[in-house]
């Protein structure tokens, strides 16, 4: 007899684990933001959050799940008045299917939110297996115990696999905020976007939106954590890594994006990142 095999279409890919942690924020808490070159994902256990993914804000609570894609400048700050309990783990996300998860936030179903629901009791049970002596918070709590347990990291990215195909497979998308504040932060952004090889003013956004400048200050502020000149720099890197990606070299990037010299190009990429663009080139 002839046996057929059948070629297993791997969509997704999950090979390394950055952070993964549960913690509370009282009302107010707000977390000042970061951008890094891989996914982050952050679950809402209870409460209520607002969150910023580059020029999107979006308002989520208990259920709702948002995946923040690699270079995404990301941040949130805490509504409820009884807090929030929520849980962010961070890894790394390959395959055809890994660009449906990119700009979106979901709202779990029953079926979703008891797989997450296994999957975070799983990381606790093996977190409090390794663990010595008290307890202190960390922003690699659940992974700790990659390094010991020899079936757990397999297992949790299992649990992951599964609700990412399931996500892919059957939700709905929760659609962003529309507040008027919201939506002059997204028309700055898109601005900025649209010229990103120009040097642009606190004052050029402001006009654009129509906005005072102390306006536009303090709308950056509330949905970014950082400045205008600091956003747009960080808009700037984002496009420089992908430009050097492509094979563009420092030099041209450098000139592409309005840096006043090759120079001060390379020594701001590596304060921003950590690496030197020449790291990067042809990557």
């Amino acid at each position: 007899m002839l046996w057929k095999s059948y070629l297993i279409k791997e969509q997704i890919k999950i090979d390394r684990f950055y952070s993964a942690f549960r913690r509370y924020y009282g009302q107010g808490y707000g977390f000042k933001g970061e951008i890094h070159n891989f996914w982050e994902c952050l679950y809402v256990i209870s409460g209520s959050l607002q969150v910023s993914a580059d020029e999107r804000i979006y308002n989520m609570s208990a259920g709702d799940i948002i995946f923040h894609m690699p270079l995404e400048l990301h941040k949130f700050t805490v509504l409820s008045e009884n807090g929030a309990d929520i849980f962010v783990f961070s890894f790394s996300l390959e395959g055809a299917m890994a660009h449906y998860m990119e700009k979106k936030l979901f709202t779990l179903n029953d079926r979703e939110k008891r797989l997450i629901g296994e999957m975070l009791e799983y990381m606790e049970q093996g977190f409090t297996k390794v663990c010595l002596g008290e307890r202190k918070f960390s922003y690699k709590q659940y992974i700790e115990p990659m390094e010991i347990l020899p079936l757990y990291s397999q297992t949790v990215v299992a649990y992951l696999y599964r609700l990412i195909l399931f996500l892919i497979d059957e939700n709905g998308v929760t659609a962003f905020s529309t507040e008027p504040d919201a939506e002059i932060f997204k028309k700055a952004v898109d601005f900025m976007v649209s010229n990103i090889c120009g040097k642009l003013s606190v004052g050029d956004f402001a006009r654009h939106c129509n906005v005072s400048e102390a306006g536009i200050k303090r709308i950056f502020a509330k949905y970014s954590g950082v400045g205008v000149h600091k956003y747009f720099l960080t808009l700037k890197i984002k496009t420089a890594t992908e430009l050097l990606n492509s094979g563009m070299s420092v030099g041209q990037v450098a000139e592409k994006l309005g840096f006043s010299s090759q120079g001060y190009f390379s020594a701001t990429f590596k304060r921003e990142t950590g690496e030197l663009p020449s790291e990067y080139f042809g990557r």
